[in-house]
């Protein structure tokens, strides 16, 4: 058996379209912060820390669009947000380090490149670290429902 812990909603309701839940972090919530998305984490890290099975830490399921209210997660740092997370959960595991899956902006879609750069993101976690993609029928290279005629270029790179 092995565990890969996520991140998936911070509201109890359907994801996967446009909804609160795009974010790591609800930016209208006193609860749902993005500090407080990062304790979250550094608590599952310590409570499992000791668990052979547990192999690993899926930051945020799907970042994406939010509209409520409305706001894209490009205009949010998820780069910057996931750094900070994976420095905290260091600290937590020390030499007990697990997976890191860091998954790509999908709303609007964005490529891993910058991710996968070299020593660019996350260094500590080079050996460690997965990148996340979700592929679905309806969304891949060229192919993107939501406001896909609005954009340029944003499908390249998966």
């Amino acid at each position: 058996l092995v565990v890969v812990l996520n991140n998936h909603t911070s509201h109890g309701e359907w994801c996967g379209g446009p909804d609160r839940n795009g974010l790591w972090y609800d930016p209208g919530s006193e609860i749902y912060t993005e500090d407080q998305w990062i304790e979250d984490w550094a608590m599952l890290a310590r409570r499992y820390q000791h668990w052979p099975h547990v192999a690993g830490f899926d930051l945020r399921n799907e970042v994406r669009f939010c509209p409520w209210p409305f706001r894209w997660a490009s205009a949010h740092n998820w780069s910057s947000a996931a750094r900070r997370c994976g420095e905290r959960l260091l600290l937590e595991l020390g030499r007990g380090m697990r997976l890191l899956v860091v998954e790509r902006i999908i709303w609007p879609m964005r490529s891993l490149e910058a991710y996968a750069a070299e020593g660019v993101f996350l260094p500590e976690w080079k050996q460690h670290l997965v990148l996340g993609v979700h592929h679905y029928s309806w969304n891949g290279p060229g192919r993107y429902l939501a406001f896909g005629h609005m954009m340029n270029g944003c499908f390249q790179g998966c």
